[in-house]
């Protein structure tokens, strides 16, 4: 598929991101750290690709953040999670609507790494990412029972 979409093709960077995501998986379903290893570079290789403003720039940062997360709780380098918790910050900044998941999900990341280091400013960030998270579930609800349509994608 790649040969079929040389490098000035618009769809390069969705190609490869999603035969990283099938690495990814790869991954998940057999446990072979080299399939993760794939999966970071080819999330690198598809996140250059794109300018900032592309629209699936927040999803390509955000699924590179996952695979980094995931390689640290492999290896227990704290580069990687040092680097997910940047491009879920970066992530978090692109996205139209915010998204509680994506909160939540950079809350995780922060607890994880305060764990590691005792850094008790991610703790802050991460009690205050989970307060954000909430906050928008609850207008979610809100918006849903006054009767507006309202979906966090």
């Amino acid at each position: 598929m790649l040969v079929l979409r040389p490098k000035p093709h618009p769809d390069q960077s969705l190609s490869l991101n999603n035969l990283a995501n099938i690495f990814f998986t790869w991954f998940n379903w057999k446990g072979h750290l080299e399939d993760l290893d794939e999966a970071v570079m080819v999330h690198c290789q598809a996140l250059k690709l794109h300018s900032v403003m592309h629209p699936d720039q927040s999803t390509s940062l955000s699924n590179l953040a996952n695979a980094l997360s995931t390689q640290f709780e492999q290896t227990g380098e704290i580069e990687d999670i040092n680097e997910a918790v940047v491009l879920h910050y970066q992530a978090l900044k692109l996205l139209p609507v915010p998204n509680p998941d994506w909160y939540m999900s950079l809350a995780k990341l922060l607890s994880t790494r305060f764990g590691q280091t005792g850094q008790i400013a991610d703790l802050d960030v991460a009690i205050t990412l989970f307060h954000d998270a909430l906050g928008l579930l609850f207008f979610a609800r809100d918006i849903a029972k006054s009767g507006f349509a309202f979906h966090f994608e």
